[in-house]
């Protein structure tokens, strides 16, 4: 029993100093660094900051009344939001290890656990965004879930009015609810209350119920009728405009192309996780190991399927926008739940080796190890992604090297899985996935500290924040011809009135053209502006400029 517990000590132990160590790495990368997702952090800034709740067309009410507090820190309110990022997604940590914990000892439990927040995924604390905070709120969650042995109806309410407030934070919460719903149910059939149906119904209908209310509730409280939309006004436009779409081979060629694409990185990145999932091996002798494997199983399934779908749709509707196309892959929308593949991964590698079906694992790799083989020959020809989208997948094209090794010690662990279930899984969970971890945080690391420094847009707009002053900000207009860039300048500028001019490159801005009450304008590039506004302040690519009086 004492060595138990000092096992258990030192499991904790590395577990909490992992976490340190991480939080001040990822607040040393982080700190000072000018915006990177433009318009999507603005808009988080500004209905966070400067709006009331109710006029914001996002409904992460949630999201916005912590991040609200960021305003406390005054001009440095973007470090700030860092800040609590950073304390979001280390905090999830101790989740992960407690649900690990079924089916490792500690210092392994601690292994994943650190091992998911090192990963890629930590490149959402540099955002003012919701992903981390959205991060720990799933982990959470799932804590709840697969975290007990058995669900009664209160915990089966908390877990509704957890998913309803991951659903404040981001509306996409609301595709988690099928993995939820089938997580309880598989609760109740490896215990063996399945002839009980109204005992499931209720738990569903509690977990349901919980949620909607609570959901409706808090939106009412944070941004009155506004908040009772559930979708908010953004999703709920796009959810009108594209529920008329037809559905014909286009849609389902497009459909496929996008599964394809995500399929096969997934593939790749994650071969034997997943081919375990297919070929669903025994756990081993220890019936609450194996019970809680299968549960977590159903849960893994259930939520990275559906939200991969999802997600293939998404991709299909937006495509024709400016900017999207079918081969971006966006992972951001459920990479989330990939550490639940870890955890299954754990759960093969403490499994005696020689139980399971050698057919099946055969069947299984041999399908893994070709999608996975497709999408190291195939995916950098998708088209290029961005490290916000998927930046799980952005060393993969930022390095052609670093592709193949990294598919090639994926490969080496799913072949040596097929023969040796424990050894392959110790190969992935200890070799593949740090070598991964280590090498893209190499390429990540200089791609985001690449911010460190304004470009035109943003010096433009600091100089223009200062000349024009605070009480006649709201009376700017910012003139230029790249949209990524004049979001940068109105983040600077911090303003909820100033407004955005975009033109064609060196084309001239009309009075008509100038937004109304708005007596300042700042010009970025070469653009003519109406006799009425004089020259104020100028460099070589942007001027200032102000409406002359009327008054003689």
């Amino acid at each position: 029993m004492r060595l138990q517990k000092v096992e258990l000590h030192a499991g904790q132990l590395v577990l909490y100093a992992g976490m340190a160590c991480l939080f001040l790495y990822l607040l040393y990368r982080n700190m000072g660094l000018y915006p990177l997702v433009m318009a999507d952090e603005w808009a988080y800034s500004l209905y966070s900051r400067l709006l009331p709740f109710s006029q914001s067309s996002i409904p992460s009410y949630l999201f916005f009344w912590i991040y609200r507090q960021t305003n406390h820190a005054g001009t440095s309110f973007t470090d700030c939001a860092r800040f609590f990022n950073c304390i979001f997604l280390v905090s999830a940590a101790p989740f992960i290890y407690a649900i690990s914990r079924q089916f490792v000892g500690p210092l392994c439990a601690a292994f994943v656990a650190l091992a998911t927040i090192a990963s890629p995924i930590n490149t959402y604390t540099a955002y003012f965004m919701p992903e981390a905070m959205y991060y720990f709120a799933f982990w959470f969650l799932s804590w709840l879930i697969l975290g007990s042995e058995e669900i009664r109806l209160g915990r089966s309410a908390l877990i509704g009015v957890t998913l309803a407030g991951l659903s404040l934070v981001k509306v996409h919460a609301i595709f988690l609810l099928p993995g939820v719903c089938a997580a309880i149910v598989a609760r109740y059939l490896i215990t063996g209350q399945h002839r009980k149906i109204a005992t499931v119904i209720t738990m569903l209908a509690g977990t349901v119920a919980a949620a909607a209310l609570v959901r409706l509730a808090a939106g009412y409280l944070f941004a009155g009728q506004a908040g009772l939309h559930v979708l908010g006004q953004k999703y709920g436009d796009v959810a009108s405009s594209y529920i008329q779409m037809g559905s014909g081979m286009s849609l389902v060629k497009g459909l496929l192309f996008a599964v394809e694409g995500h399929v096969t990185a997934l593939a790749l990145l994650f071969g034997m996780p997943l081919a375990s999932l297919m070929a669903c091996s025994r756990t081993g002798n220890n019936a609450d190991a194996a019970r809680s494997l299968y549960v977590l199983r159903i849960y893994t399934l259930a939520v990275i399927i559906f939200l991969l779908l999802v997600t293939a749709y998404y991709t299909v509707l937006v495509a024709p926008q400016a900017h999207e196309s079918l081969g971006r892959l966006h992972f951001r929308y459920y990479n989330f739940a990939l550490p639940l593949l870890l955890i299954v991964c754990a759960g093969e590698w403490s499994a005696p080796s020689q139980l399971g079906d050698l057919r099946r694992r055969l069947v299984a790799g041999l399908i893994i190890g070709t999608l996975a083989v497709f999408a190291a020959l195939n995916i950098r020809t998708r088209g290029v992604q961005n490290i916000v989208d998927s930046p799980e997948l952005w060393v993969l094209f930022a390095s052609r090297a670093a592709l193949y090794a990294i598919a090639c010690v994926n490969l080496a662990a799913l072949g040596i899985w097929v023969w040796n279930r424990r050894r392959g899984a110790g190969l992935f969970l200890f070799v593949a996935v740090p070598f991964t971890i280590i090498v893209s945080m190499w390429f990540i690391a200089p791609e985001i500290r690449g911010r460190l420094h304004s470009d035109t847009y943003e010096q433009a707009a600091q100089a223009a924040r200062q000349i024009v002053g605070v009480r006649e900000i709201a009376n700017l207009a910012v003139v230029g011809s790249d949209e990524v860039d004049l979001y940068r300048a109105l983040y600077q500028i911090d303003s909820p009135k100033t407004t955005m001019v975009l033109l064609p490159e060196r084309a001239a801005l009309h009075a008509e053209g100038v937004p109304a009450n708005d007596t300042w304008l700042l010009v970025i590039g070469d653009h003519a502006v109406p006799q009425e506004f004089e020259r104020q302040f100028s460099r070589d690519s942007y001027s200032l400029f102000k409406k002359a009086s009327r008054e003689q």
